[in-house]
């Protein structure tokens, strides 16, 4: 039974990583997404009060 559960709690690892890559991917892409946009828009900003 422990070797069992071993091999499935094994192929539960197997299988997160690449969804963990994937989901740790895409919010890395939408986390620089929303510092460049705001980097933009306060560059924006100070740019226009000068």
């Amino acid at each position: 039974m422990a070797a069992d559960s071993g091999l499935d709690h094994n192929e539960d690892l197997d299988q997160e990583p690449k969804t963990s890559s994937k989901g740790t991917y895409f919010s890395l892409g939408v986390l620089a997404a929303v510092i460049l946009v705001t980097y933009i828009i306060l560059y924006g900003l100070y740019m226009f009060r000068i």
